[in-house]
Parts: structure tokens; C-alpha cells; sequence
């Protein structure tokens, strides 16, 4: 009899669990800003602690970028074709055992100054002008904000999306300085494509997928000032 009743107990306490689980998760795909879903954020609702917390996410956030290139450009009357490229990285070809992907670009200024720009802080780029060495990039940086000014500023995403932003313009190497192509490389292998092989005119995106479609880790500005403004479009929609 005991047994029978610690039984049943069981399977009371797992149908409690049960239903608190289902009423959790419909209260979280409610309508919150931007839509339905769980903001997508590697944040939980305290936000980061430390400024060095910050710095982890966005180094992190940098191997997690998502680009979708068109090598082409278009026109009014056809649109190009896009490569996309999950986890993109910027890799020699060919690639030998011991390399190390990079999750930025670097390049110089018109006045000469080398700049690097993470993949983290970039939204998108397109190319002015190219020649048998280099190839010329009009970067768009976006969120131009440091992590100090982030977590003083506590911006709101449409406060974010509307300023710290600014273009500068990058002469890159078409090869390392060991004579490899430098090419955009996605977290499958076979997705590749030298910087050698985009057009001028053509461009690319770091935020061009559909919104719900993004992995969390992507977006280390996503504090709670940012996730919990209305317009934020990015959103997890957990399967029911």
C-alpha cells in the first residue's frame, strides 16, 4: 500500500510539473515587444554584471554572425542571388592544420590608419572599388557603442538602431601576408568565397535573415534596455 501511494504520488508531483512547464512557456510566448517569443539575448533578465562581462559576450558574439553576401550587385530589374554564411569567419585558402579563423575585418583608412572591425559590430558592407591587390569596403559599423557606454547609456533598441552608427571606409588585402586568398568562409566548409570574387556595387548583410531565425549569442547589446523596447525584432519561438 505504501509503494502504491509513493506510486501515485510520483505521478501526481510529474502532472503538476507537467502543467506548471505548459502554463510557463504559454505565458512566455505571449506577446512581449516585438512579438511573440522569448527575446533573443544572451542575457537573463539582470543583464550583464561588469563591463568585462560585456567584452566576453561580444567576443564571443563575433564567431556567431550570420552574412549573407551577394557577389553580384543588382539592378531595378533583377535581384541578385545571396550566399549565406552561418558562423562566418575570414580564413586563408587553402587552409592548413594550425590556422586560426579571424572574426574581423581589417583594413586601412584613406589616411592610412589599420583598423580592425569585429563581425560583432558590424552591419553590413559593400564594395566601392577593386584592383589585383585590394578591394575597397564601405563598412557600416553598427552598434558603434562601447560596453562602458552601454551599460551607462542603457539604451532602448529604437534609441540603438537609430544613432551609434557610422561608415568608414577600408582598403583590404585581397591576401594574407603569406600570399593566401582571404576568404569568407561559413561554418560549413564547402561555403566559401574569396574577397577576390566580390564585384564592385556588390553588397552584404550581417541582419538580413528573418528575425526569428537568429541564435541569441549573436547580439551581446541585447541588454534588457534593448530586448524589452517593443520594436525589437529578434525573437525565439519555442516549438509547441
Amino acid at each position: 500500500m505504501r509503494v502504491s501511494s509513493f506510486s501515485d504520488g510520483l505521478r501526481i508531483s510529474a502532472l503538476s510539473l507537467y502543467i506548471m512547464l505548459f502554463v510557463a512557456v504559454q505565458l512566455a510566448v505571449a506577446d512581449v515587444g516585438g512579438g511573440k517569443g522569448y527575446p533573443a539575448t544572451p542575457w537573463r533578465k539582470e543583464g550583464p554584471k561588469s563591463i568585462l562581462e560585456l567584452e566576453e559576450a561580444k567576443n564571443l558574439a563575433a564567431t556567431y554572425q550570420t552574412l549573407s553576401v551577394a557577389p553580384e550587385p543588382g539592378d531595378e530589374e533583377r535581384k541578385p542571388e545571396s550566399i549565406d554564411f552561418e558562423r562566418v569567419s575570414l580564413v586563408p585558402s587553402p587552409f592548413h592544420e594550425g590556422d586560426v579563423r579571424l572574426y574581423v575585418l581589417t583594413g586601412k583608412t584613406r589616411s592610412g590608419e589599420t583598423v580592425a572591425i569585429s563581425f560583432s559590430q558590424m552591419e553590413s558592407f559593400s564594395v566601392i572599388s577593386k584592383n589585383d591587390r585590394t578591394i575597397t569596403l564601405s563598412v557600416t559599423v553598427w552598434p558603434d557603442i562601447s560596453s562602458e557606454e552601454l551599460l551607462r547609456e542603457q539604451p532602448t533598441y529604437k534609441e540603438l538602431y537609430a544613432g551609434y552608427r557610422r561608415d568608414v571606409v577600408l582598403n583590404v588585402d585581397l591576401e594574407f601576408a603569406d600570399g593566401r586568398v582571404q576568404v569568407l568562409e561559413g561554418e560549413w566548409q564547402d561555403n566559401t568565397l574569396p574577397l577576390g570574387r566580390l564585384q564592385v556595387g556588390s553588397k552584404a548583410g550581417f541582419y538580413g535573415g528573418h528575425p526569428h531565425m537568429a541564435h541569441p549569442l549573436r547580439f551581446w547589446w541585447a541588454i534588457p534596455s534593448v530586448a524589452n523596447d517593443e520594436d525589437y525584432p529578434f525573437r525565439m519561438i519555442p516549438k509547441m
